[in-house]
């Protein structure tokens, strides 16, 4: 080996190539890098949206929904094969045993090249750890590794040449670019650009170490040792060898490369498109809300919200198919709804700021009085509570709600409240045209400032879920709720705090007539109610209701086996003593027995507590929807 070394210090590590296939080197490097991060980027580009100092707001009807129990939904699992049999979970499948193999396989390659370093003597040349063996394949370098050829002597003009080449690679550091490119295409195999990357990449490196190997030389003698060594071996696919299959096209460009000006200002002439492709994925638009606008900052002092996440803890509330829950997307838009606040001049409290119910209560019936009294431990000025609803499989219910309740104290200003809102949200996405109102939701009449439930669409309507999954679409909405809050504090101080129906009551009513009908005795009422001023309610109140049912439904073994699942709606008549009578289902599937166990749930539940007319204890009709799902 000391006569082959004498060889060394002729050889000169000049760096002086051409631009050309530098330029193109490092575009394939970082192009497949952009093309991972460009997509996670969001660079909010902001434009001053228009403004109005108009304060007025139009006061939307509310359809009475009263009666109604919350959804309550139990869940079933399928067959363990059909329920694994899913196109998701077979895609999964497929991603993870290429991922698997192309993983085996890389290691593969650095355990055979391991071996050799282990096998054969090494010896320092320079910096370079230097093998010389009698491995087919060789010579290649990895990293500052270069396994030799023992038959090709290092003193040898073919030997200066190719030593020469792999030096190069060495010392560029190639092999950084083939382990970055290579983890990138394992983890992202099935995309056929990746694999192309590496191929381009591959012959880039070839074409500078040829280029640099060359440049002493008459190139066609260079052109002439590729194409008598080139032979068919079998290298570490990591490695950077002498002989491969590029043998074409790098005699091509040994001999008949010459980059002219016109092809740089080719590629100069590439960086506006990237820049227009940068702004397209990385730039977000969007109306800049409160920040420039005099109107919000007119405020004259800041307003407390309460914002209620829905559900919690043990308490996942509705699910989409895919296993988004409720609980963790009402968090998302309320932290968003707290974040944003600032620019607002709103002060927001969260009944809760993880995945637990308020104030780490261990039940659902303690977690509701602990969202509700927060309103008056902080002297809140309104209440806003987030949900999102799911719905039968053959229900086309979609688009946001807002509801409201007539049991709650401050029933007028929720409504306006709600309207102001309403209004905002119906700029982003669909929303229904009139406030529901419904008198039995604990979060709604129990608060003693304006209360709003906001309904963000169903789980179970993939325009819905599209929707809300998307955290930027969560932050136009929480714009959109933060909006209408400073609009309804407006509109309250411009009318000194009594509200549109107030006033025309007031006006138009004489007060003898409302006496009148406020002393009305309800046993002059020959009719089973609909609509009371205290509905009928299970003893304990929502958190028991809850349960119990979590205890006493059972989902019929019939369904599962058929895979039959729906939403069954049971009316019931809960007379003055509390009992109750006429129990029937007046929908859902017919089939499977679901109708037959809702309707054995309700006949079980024992006495009520009636519901109330102008003090007095009355018959009234109840509804109470049961959402059965196979899981």
């Amino acid at each position: 080996m000391f006569a082959q070394q004498r060889c060394l210090p002729i050889i000169s590590f000049s760096f002086a190539i051409n631009n050309f296939h530098e330029y193109n080197r490092y575009y394939l490097v970082i192009s497949p890098a952009l093309s991972l991060v460009l997509p996670l980027l969001n660079i909010p580009f902001l434009y001053a949206g228009h403004s109005t100092d108009s304060v007025l707001i139009k006061s939307l009807k509310v359809i009475s929904v009263a009666g109604w129990e919350d959804e309550f939904v139990i869940t079933a699992q399928r067959d363990l094969l059909v329920s694994l049999l899913t196109i998701q979970n077979m895609a999964l499948v497929i991603y993870l045993t290429g991922l698997i193999v192309l993983i085996v396989y890389m290691g593969k390659s650095i355990n055979y090249i391991k071996k050799l370093s282990q096998i054969y003597k090494r010896e320092q040349l320079y910096n370079v750890k230097f093998y010389n063996t009698r491995e087919p394949g060789t010579p290649f370098s990895f990293f500052n590794l270069l396994f030799w050829n023992e038959k090709i002597l290092l003193s040898s003009k073919k030997g200066e040449q190719i030593l020469k080449h792999e030096l190069f690679h060495i010392r560029a550091g190639h092999s950084y670019d083939i382990i970055f490119i290579k983890c990138i295409t394992i983890f992202c195999w099935f995309n056929p650009f990746y694999h192309l990357v590496m191929k381009e990449l591959r012959a880039i490196h070839e074409f500078l170490a040829d280029e640099y190997a060359s440049s002493s030389l008459d190139k066609y003698d260079y052109a002439e040792l590729l194409v008598t060594e080139a032979i068919d071996n079998k290298n570490a696919f990591l490695s950077n060898q002498f002989f491969n299959n590029q043998i074409k096209r790098r005699i091509n460009m040994i001999t008949n490369h010459n980059p002219s000006s016109c092809s740089t200002m080719r590629r100069l002439m590439a960086l506006p498109l990237l820049f227009i492709l940068f702004c397209a994925f990385a730039l977000r638009t969007g109306e800049r809300y409160a920040v420039s606008s005099n109107f919000y900052n007119k405020t004259a002092g800041s307003i407390t919200v309460v914002v209620d996440a829905g559900h919690g803890g043990i308490d996942a509330g509705a699910h989409s198919i895919d296993g988004h829950l409720e609980k963790e997307l009402t968090l998302s838009i309320a932290q968003k709804i707290k974040n944003l606040s600032g620019d607002y001049n709103v002060n927001v409290i969260l009944t809760r700021d993880k995945d637990i119910l308020p104030g780490s209560a261990s039940n659902i019936k303690d977690g509701l009085i602990n969202r509700t009294s927060i309103a008056g431990i902080d002297k809140a000025d309104v209440f806003v509570s987030i949900h999102i609803n799911a719905s039968g499989p053959n229900s086309t219910a979609s688009g946001f709600n807002i509801y409201v309740s007539g049991q709650n104290k401050q029933f007028d200003k929720s409504k306006l409240l709600g309207s102001a809102i309403s209004g905002e949200i119906r700029k982003t996405y669909k929303i229904a045209e009139e406030l529901n109102e419904s008198n039995s939701i604990w979060v709604l009449k129990t608060p003693p400032v304006p209360t709003v439930l906001i309904l963000c669409g169903f789980l179970t309507d993939n325009t819905d879920l599209d929707f809300i999954t998307n955290g930027q679409n969560q932050e136009k909405i929480a714009h959109n709720i933060l909006k209408g809050i400073v609009n309804y504090q407006h509109s309250v101080s411009a009318t000194g705090g009594q509200t549109e129906k107030q006033a025309l009551t007031t006006d138009t009513v004489p007060a003898a007539e409302i006496d009148r009908i406020k002393k009305r005795p309800a046993s002059s009422y020959n009719v089973i109610f609909t609509q009371l001023e205290e509905e009928a309610s299970f003893p304990g109140g929502p958190g028991e209701w809850s349960g119990y049912m979590s205890k006493t439904l059972k989902y019929p073994k019939e369904a599962i086996d058929k895979k039959i699942e729906g939403t069954v709606i049971v009316q019931f008549i809960v007379d003055k003593e509390g009992n109750v009578s006429k129990v029937e289902a007046i929908s859902g599937p017919v089939s499977g027995g679901l109708r037959k166990e809702a309707i054995r749930v309700i006949k079980n539940s024992g006495k009520w507590n009636p519901g109330k007319q102008n003090g007095l204890l009355v018959k009234s009709y109840k509804k109470q929807p049961f959402s059965f799902r196979l899981n």
